[in-house]
C-alpha cells in the first residue's frame, strides 16, 4: 500500500488531494501535516512514498519547506500542489527539488497520475542504485 503525506493547512485541499490519489490508486495510507514543522516531524518519523505539498503554509514559505523535506529524505518525491501560478513557481519548485508541480485547478486531472508514475518509477530507481 502506498504511503502519502499531505501537507496543507487547508482541509479542503487535503480532502481534494486524498480523493485524487485514492480515485487513481485505490487504498492508500495517508498522513496529514498542516505546517512545516509537522511535515518535518512526519518525514523523520515514517517512510513515505510521496509527499504532496502546498506552497502556502503558515509561518514558513513552502519552497523553504520543500528544501527542508528534501534534506531529511532526498529520495522521497515531493509534488507541489498550489493555487500560486506556474510562472515563476514551477521553476523555483523544480530547483528546490520538487518532482512535479500542479496548480489546484489541474489537481483533479493530474495528481493521481503523477503519484502513480512516481510510485512506478521508485522500484526502478532502487534497482539501478
Amino acid at each position: 500500500m502506498a504511503r502519502v503525506l499531505l501537507v496543507s493547512d487547508d482541509p479542503s485541499i487535503r480532502n481534494l488531494l486524498r480523493g485524487c490519489v485514492s480515485q487513481d490508486l485505490g487504498p492508500v495510507l495517508f498522513a496529514e501535516a498542516t505546517e512545516a514543522d509537522q511535515a518535518l516531524q512526519a518525514m523523520r518519523a515514517a517512510a513515505w512514498d510521496v509527499v504532496l505539498l502546498d506552497l502556502l503554509l503558515p509561518h514558513t514559505n513552502g519552497l523553504v519547506t520543500l528544501r527542508w523535506l528534501k534534506k531529511v529524505r532526498p529520495d522521497v518525491p515531493v509534488v507541489v500542489v498550489t493555487s500560486l501560478p506556474a510562472e515563476p513557481y514551477a521553476g523555483a519548485a523544480a530547483r528546490a527539488g520538487a518532482a512535479g508541480f500542479v496548480t489546484r485547478e489541474q489537481a483533479q486531472q493530474r495528481v493521481g497520475g503523477m503519484v502513480r508514475a512516481l510510485l512506478a518509477a521508485r522500484p526502478r530507481m532502487r534497482t539501478q542504485a
